[in-house]
């Protein structure tokens, strides 16, 4: 992709997490022109900036919440990412009827910010469609998945897949190479694809390859598969223990 110079504003209320979104943005190539910490800021900061992006949390003081904002700014045509603490199925059609390209629940990673960024400058700025970057297709009797990508579907084997965390109305689909694919998919919808023999769902936001799995916390309820922790919810960690041998 050329270089282009975005200009980003961020609408965020926690002015510790304020700064990191900053952060981020810089270290992927993002030109942070301010920060709003309620919806009156935030709406003569859009006006006067006219910027290229907006962060903005779905939760921010003042008369408007982060939605409402967006509907009021719709005819500005700026592609909005909302930002949540919490995943909830609701918020997707709240945001989706304002001007937004999706939302990711915190901590946002440099990572996965800079793959939906790239997104939002194919999809908006260069005309081209939003599912371009990453989406599910198909699956056939070969356990075969292909993710679109730019102009082509990639070939991943189901067999591949060591993990997959949903980030929003995002999915990150982690192979045993360690490449990760982010999928603007619902985690309900990549799970359909995904055998449960093979796969087991920990937590309302993971799936993990039950033979990938290297560690389990059962204290601190986390698992560990190509090194990194995730977390397993209360009944899942009883599940755990009736699918596995534990031996003390």
């Amino acid at each position: 992709m050329e270089e282009i110079n975005l200009s980003v504003i961020i609408v965020e209320d926690d002015y510790s997490y304020a700064i990191e979104l900053e952060r981020l943005c810089s270290s992927i190539g993002y030109r942070v022109v301010g920060n709003a910490t309620s919806s009156a800021e935030a709406l003569d900061l859009i006006y006067s900036a006219n910027p290229d992006v907006i962060l903005m949390d779905i939760k921010i003081p003042g008369h408007l919440n982060g939605v409402e904002l967006g509907h009021a700014i719709r005819p500005l045509k700026i592609p909005i990412l909302y930002l949540t603490a919490y995943d909830k199925e609701e918020y997707r059609s709240a945001t989706e009827e304002s001007q937004s390209i999706g939302y990711v629940v915190k901590p946002v990673t440099a990572t996965s910010l800079a793959t939906i960024l790239e997104m939002i400058v194919y999809r908006v700025y260069f005309g081209q469609a939003g599912e371009n970057a990453v989406v599910s297709a198909t699956r056939n009797k070969e356990n075969i998945l292909f993710f679109k990508k730019d102009r082509e579907y990639q070939r991943v084997a189901v067999s591949d897949i060591a993990y997959v965390s949903s980030e929003g109305n995002y999915c990150n689909v982690c192979l045993r190479s360690e490449k990760c694919y982010l999928l603007r998919t619902t985690f309900a919808e990549l799970r359909n694809h995904l055998n449960e023999r093979d796969f087991i769902t920990i937590h309302r936001s993971h799936i993990v390859r039950g033979s990938m799995i290297e560690a389990i916390d059962t204290q601190s309820q986390y698992l560990r598969i190509l090194g990194k922790p995730l977390p397993v919810s209360r009944s899942r960690m009883t599940e755990l223990r009736t699918k596995f041998s534990f031996l003390s």
